[in-house]
């Protein structure tokens, strides 16, 4: 019997569960039935402690986030009840968060196509939080007859709809585009003839 417990007890610390083991041993008061029993009783106790353990340390980051939401202004205490209400902060974050204030882009087909004896260039920055945008931006370009020389550079000989150029102030993204307008077209092997 006594070799059995030992056999239990290394078998324990190989587990890496070395406060359970020789707590296990402890209370075996060197008998090996004992032993095996409260390294039984042991292990199920303590995966029933990890899940309280657990439960508690998801109660107070709930509390925690309730509080920070509370200070924050996107909740306030109730009179009626012991739950907090939302605020009007509180439901744009939510509506936020949710996605159903997401920016609806224009579609692309109210824009008129026209032609013109200019080339005109569009270069353009987006940055990388507003590639919703920038995607768009490229499926009008595109729409409109614009050929990509480059992924931020576009080229055409099409008239630039103003409800185009209303939409991209609407969607702040005027700051980041640059129009040009070339009248003389030619290569650089003309100027050498």
């Amino acid at each position: 019997m006594l070799r059995a417990s030992k056999i239990e007890f290394l078998k324990e610390l190989k587990k890496r569960k070395y406060k359970n083991a020789f707590t296990a041993f402890l209370f075996s008061a060197g008998s090996a039935r004992l032993l095996i029993k409260n390294l039984n009783n042991i292990d199920s106790e303590s995966e029933e402690d990890e899940y309280y353990n657990e439960l508690k340390k998801e109660k107070q980051r709930f509390r925690t986030m309730m509080s920070r939401l509370k200070k924050d202004g996107f909740l306030e205490p109730s009179n009626k009840s012991s739950l907090p209400t939302i605020t009007s902060k509180g439901i744009l974050l939510l509506k936020l968060l949710i996605g159903s204030e997401k920016e609806i882009l224009p579609q692309k087909q109210k824009y008129q196509k026209e032609e013109d004896k200019k080339v005109i260039f569009i270069a353009f920055d987006i940055p990388e939080t507003m590639k919703r945008q920038r995607a768009w931006l490229r499926g009008v370009l595109t729409y409109l007859g614009f050929s990509m020389l480059q992924k931020s550079i576009w080229y055409g000989s099409v008239k630039i709809p103003t409800d185009f150029i209303n939409d991209l102030k609407n969607l702040s993204l005027i700051k980041f585009i640059e129009i040009f307008s070339v009248n003389k077209t030619g290569t650089i092997e003309r100027l050498f003839e």
